[in-house]
């Protein structure tokens, strides 16, 4: 009986529900998993939506169905229950990172923002974190410097506006402002990245934001108990030289070998006997066969190897969390010597002190040590120019022999071209001219929030970022020309940035419709640094024993850096109705010590409006699940460098001596900040269940009160002074496509598509000087600022024209040069940039790859005019012998004259002809700038998380793995012997400008993270 009685007990807390289950718009739902929690009880919907299913009757049934927000639904001793399941639209619910670190719902913003995802960029790891931006935002164009592993980058965000800035965009981590780039910060740390694009955006940032922002926030503890996890990354790098070199004539000029000949002009290379160019007494009169050397420049470069290990921990507990990241990476580069090691530590720390008051601490600590990065440019000690100018006989075990012992005991360089001013043996550059550098970095942060009442609440916070570097280069004796009795340089250097502000904010519902968001607060920025720099002067007293003290002329040098102070006062706020219409107010003041009395207070405000016209209209086509629509208008201030204010002098020593030199640049006391102004539209439509979405923006920009010099005449006693003029203006538009083309239980597929087309016009500079020279190379090209042109066209020596626009060709058969930079070779800032991202997953496994492509820009390429005038690449041998004619079987593509008018008949040697107009002295830049036009396979993931069977055997939460891959392969390059992207620096000045970089690396290795319980 008492069996019976529990078996009917049972029975009675059963209970049958059915029901239908349906979307937003009416439609059933097929398929839909119907569970009970916390048991193994469960269905599936049928085609029209029906089920039913046996369920306690306090159960709780649980709805579930890809593409939708999960419910769950407590029975109630119901029979009937219905559910409407809506949508996910996780764009629409996205909560992003905006100014101060303050986090806004995506859909809520008048601007335009885009965020990265953080995950991929720390499987496919980049040492330089910038770098892992490239390809997934329109509107940003990353270029490397060429100084090998972990190089700085140079960041653009809608183009250049500032004459004399950088037009970089200013880089916030954790709401605050941080010095130069975060390029040696781990992405592990990273727990998002947000660009901000335009200065409406960063309106509220100040002077420093008027090229944009990106937003880096760093990861703290979450929730309670103890979260370990394990990241470790394997990367091999491999060099791809893309230089189409000959392999038919060697050392030598005008067909005859000449041992100490540097360049590729001798005879053909068959295997003849020739002279060894060993400058070795103890070799004189030794002999070597003369053969063509295919991989003498490829045998320099060597598989690069980066290995970086981070572990983070979490604890946290009721009130308090803890974050602890520690990270590890060893790297060698490309070429011998040069490795990096880096170590990182972040402790983060945020509690609730009390109901009201709240804390978040921070520390961040890195220290690395590179190795022999690489001089960039036309060098003596920069490698690659000596590499890729080896001369096509040059056998490798020789060139390895790069020094010899004398009969004074010295080692003296072994080279076969010693008279060359600009050249050395690569392997002694490598050996013997030796450079480190060590960088440490702090960063620190505090930030207390105390809630006054719901509605109001009060954060202070200060920060402080600090860099100090100790460079060092020693080269040995016999070092040519440069540093022929040895020398040894060291220098010291610190940059500082003090950040503290305060913000005072309010938030109140004043009705069911209405919601405001105030804040006010203030900003005190204090920055500066300084450096002290000694060299050994004329030479080393004891040969290569490095010590400043080993000589009798040290020079030593100090700076005393650019301290600059900026004060400021700001308020911002959002009015929002029904969170359908939002409008954004900013107002901001600053008051910059780098300007005059008169002037060094200024204000710009911004004011921002969108609206959610799928919720705002009722009849609004049922084709959009949403449609918003964006405005909005920006006027940011820029304050110039320090010292514009003053004339400067500088003093110089050398030994017992020294000298003070003013400078010849006069100040301006009635200058202004700098000033842009920007409007943006934009919108934002979802279609099919949010499966589709595109979001598309007009910008323009227009920078007035440009900053810079006016020349003044001979005998003011200065050359030039500062003043205000010119207008820089910017249009352009982005357009980014999101869609999911399938998406099933187990399968999903996204593929997204980013377009941006960029305009920067000189509208205008100043009556005075309508054309500004704002870098130059003497021998090269200048980088030009002038009225009614492209932002940097540069311009070179041209081939002469006649009046009808005909090469003119001298009496030599070559054609004539201009004689000045008088040749517009165009700019480097491309047409157009698209790119491809898209990503697969199946269960356990996924795959997502990223292509970009660049159409147009112009890269001068110095490399390519000096490997000319050398004879080693294949354009150069065509007419050895002679029977070259300019237009007609070379450069055919221009019509050539004489000076009479008549057709060029005139034939010249190929010798003649390159040594000419590829002279690296005075190169005819028309024709050493090619189109930086390419399409490249950018970045390949492919990753396995581990079933959970097997994970709760291991006791861990998760482990993934990842095949990875950046920089794979071009798929598509105008111009195929360059990488137009690596280019000698990361100054404005030296964009589209490339000078023996590094060859395109690509990089592939393994990913393995492991998450503890």
């Amino acid at each position: 009986k008492e069996e019976i009685k529990e078996e009917v007990a049972i029975i009675s807390l059963a209970n049958i529900v059915t029901g239908k289950i349906t979307n937003s718009r009416g439609e059933s739902l097929a398929g839909v998993s119907v569970t009970v929690k916390g048991a193994t009880t469960g269905t599936s919907t049928a085609g029209s939506g029906n089920y039913s299913i046996d369920v306690p009757v306090d159960g709780t049934l649980v709805f579930s169905y890809v593409g939708f927000v999960t419910q769950e639904v407590i029975v109630q001793n119901r029979n009937s229950i219905n559910i409407v399941l809506q949508e996910e639209n996780t764009a629409l619910n996205e909560v992003v990172v905006t100014a101060l670190g303050i986090k806004r719902q995506a859909k809520s913003l008048t601007y335009v923002t885009q965020n990265v995802n953080t995950e991929e960029m720390t499987a496919a790891r980049e040492l330089n974190v910038i770098n892992s931006l490239q390809g997934k935002v329109p509107g940003l164009i990353i270029t490397t410097s060429g100084s090998g592993i972990g190089a700085p980058s140079r960041v653009k965000l809608r183009g250049n506006r500032s004459i004399s800035g950088d037009s970089q965009p200013l880089y916030i981590v954790d709401g605050v402002p941080v010095i130069g780039s975060p390029q040696d910060f781990n992405s592990d740390d990273f727990a998002s990245v947000n660009v901000l694009k335009g200065s409406n955006a960063a309106a509220i940032y100040g002077s420093d934001a008027q090229n944009g922002a990106i937003i880096f926030t760093t990861k703290n503890g979450q929730g309670r108990g103890l979260k370990v996890s394990f990241n470790n990354t394997v990367m091999l790098q491999k060099a791809k030289l893309d230089i189409d070199y000959q392999n038919e004539y060697g050392q030598g000029t005008n067909g005859v070998y000449f041992k100490g000949d540097g360049s590729s002009w001798g005879p053909k290379m068959t295997g003849q006997m020739v002279d060894h160019w060993t400058l070795d007494p103890s070799r004189a009169g030794e002999q070597y066969p003369f053969l063509a050397q295919p991989n003498n420049v490829d045998d320099l470069f060597q598989t690069g190897l980066s290995l970086s290990s981070n572990l983070q921990v979490g604890i946290g507990g009721e009130k308090t969390q803890t974050f602890f990241s520690t990270t590890s990476t060893e790297a060698s580069g490309i070429l011998p010597n040069n490795k990096l090691q880096r170590n990182s530590v972040l402790a983060r720390l945020t509690s609730s002190l009390s109901d009201n008051l709240s804390l978040d601490a921070k520390i961040n600590y890195s220290y690395q040590e590179n190795d022999n990065p690489t001089p960039q440019g036309s060098n003596n000690f920069n490698p690659y120019q000596q590499i890729y100018n080896i001369p096509r006989n040059i056998r490798t075990q020789d060139a390895k022999s790069f020094e010899y012992t004398n009969a004074d005991k010295l080692n003296k360089q072994d080279y076969w071209s010693p008279v060359a001013s600009t050249a050395e043996n690569p392997y002694w550059v490598l050996n013997r001219n030796i450079s480190s550098e060590r960088r440490g970095r702090v960063t620190g942060l505090v930030s207390l929030t105390y809630k006054i009442t719901n509605a109001l609440q009060l954060l202070v916070r200060g920060s402080y970022d600090r860099i100090d570097n100790t460079t060092e280069q020693k080269d040995y004796n016999n070092t040519f020309v440069r540093a022929e009795n040895g020398r040894y340089t060291v220098t010291k250097s610190s940059n500082y940035l003090f950040n503290t502000d305060f913000l005072l904010s309010f938030k109140k519902k004043f009705s069911e419709n209405w919601n405001l968001d105030v804040n006010g607060g203030g900003n005190l920025k204090k920055a500066g640094n300084e450096s002290l720099s000694s060299n050994t002067g004329l030479g080393l007293l004891v040969p290569n024993f490095f010590t400043i003290s080993n000589t009798n002329n040290p020079v030593t040098s100090y700076d005393p850096g650019s301290p600059s102070n900026l004060q400021s006062l700001y308020a911002f706020g959002t009015l929002s109705w029904k969170n359908e219409i939002f409008i954004d107010i900013t107002g901001r003041n600053d008051w910059s010590s780098t300007l005059p009395s008169s002037s060094r207070s200024y204000f710009y405000p911004s004011v921002g409006l969108s609206a959610i016209l799928s919720d705002l209209i009722p009849s609004f086509p049922n084709v959009f699940d949403f449609a918003k629509v964006r405005a909005s208008y920006a006027k940011v201030g820029s304050s110039p460098a320090p010292f514009m204010l003053n004339r400067t002098a500088t003093f110089s020593s050398g030994g017992t001596n020294g000298f003070l030199s003013v400078g010849d640049v006069l100040p301006n006391n009635n200058l202004k900040p700098e000033e842009t102004k920007s409007f943006e539209t934009g919108v934002d439509l979802r279609f099919l269940r949010g499966r589709v979405g595109l979001d598309a923006t007009y910008f323009k920009t227009n920078t007035i009160n440009q900053l810079f010099t006016v020349a003044l005449p001979v005998g003011s006693g200065a050359s030039s002074f500062f003043t205000n003029g010119g207008n820089i203006q910017n249009t352009g538009v982005e357009i980014m496509l999101n869609t999911t083309p399938v998406k099933t239980e187990n399968f999903k597929w996204d593929f997204d598509l980013g377009f941006s087309k960029i305009k920067n016009t000189v509208i205008s500079i100043s009556d005075e000087r309508p054309k500004v020279i704002i870098g130059s190379n003497s021998f090269v090209a200048d980088y030009v600022i002038q009225q009614g042109l492209d932002f940097g066209d540069m311009f070179g020596r041209g081939l002469m024209r006649d009046d009808q626009n005909r090469v003119v060709v001298g009496a030599n058969g070559v054609p004539l040069i201009t004689p000045s930079n008088s040749f517009n070779v165009g700019t480097f800032t491309p047409d157009w940039k698209g790119g491809i991202t898209s990503s697969f997953s199946y269960k356990n496994i996924s795959f997502s790859f990223v292509i970009d492509h660049t159409q147009g820009g112009n890269v001068v390429s110095y490399t390519k005019a000096t490997l000319e005038y050398e004879g080693a690449t294949k354009e150069t041998l065509q007419g050895r012998s002679g029977g070259l004619i300019f237009g007609e079987n070379i450069f055919s593509g221009y019509t050539a004259v004489l000076a009479d008018g008549t057709p060029n008949t005139i034939s010249v040697d190929a010798q003649t002809l390159w040594k000419t107009i590829s002279n690296p002295s005075l190169p005819v830049v028309e024709l050493a700038a090619v189109d930086a036009t390419n399409t490249r396979l950018r970045e390949v993931v492919i990753g396995y998380n581990l079933p959970k069977t097997i994970l709760q055997k291991l006791n861990v939460s998760n482990i993934s793995v990842s095949l990875v891959g950046r920089n794979l392969a071009f798929i598509y390059r105008k111009y195929p012997h360059m990488d137009p992207e690596i280019l000698t620096g990361t100054s404005t000045a030296l964009e589209g400008f490339s000078s023996f970089p590094p060859p395109s690396t690509s990089f592939w290795g393994m990913n393995l993270k492991v998450n503890f319980k």
